[in-house]
């Protein structure tokens, strides 16, 4: 072997060395930190089924009252409110930080229809009110249902 090749071996052996004790001080830092508790709510599968039928009533109401040209801007003010505030509530249990289902998708997700949900309550309670939002709704669901 040349000396050329030797030098190569040993600088290898020394970077080797300086890795492993790299490693080793960050094992050992992360085995001396406070330890982090885990405080997650599991929704198994029937909870989330009826969870996501409720908040499917939700906006089926929402629908009816949307396309209904019988009722008037009370009505429509007091009924899209109702059922904006059962939408927020399910979807927080659903969505929350510390929730886990199953579901990859209701995981990630969930989160950004409980953002649409409460910005369709906030511009629902405008003066005028808009409720543009809570009409799009309907559709998040749909295209989120249809792409599984």
């Amino acid at each position: 072997m040349s000396s050329a090749n030797i030098l190569n071996i040993k600088q290898l052996r020394l970077h080797r060395i300086f890795l492993y004790v790299g490693i080793f001080a960050l094992c050992n830092a992360c085995a001396l930190s406070e330890p982090r508790t885990l405080n997650y709510q599991i929704i198994h599968e029937p909870a989330l089924k009826s969870e996501m039928r409720s908040m499917g009533v939700s906006l089926g109401v929402l629908a009816k009252y949307f396309f209904d040209k019988n009722l008037d801007e009370e009505q429509l003010y007091k009924g899209v409110h109702t059922e904006l505030n059962k939408l927020e509530r399910t979807a927080s249990r659903l969505g929350g930080v510390d929730t886990i289902t199953n579901y990859s998708v209701i995981n990630r997700y969930m989160g950004a229809f409980l953002y649409d949900v409460r910005l369709a309550r906030e511009f629902a309670e405008r003066e005028p009110p808009n409720f543009e939002p809570a009409f799009r709704l309907i559709r998040s669901c749909q295209s989120c249902h249809e792409s599984m």
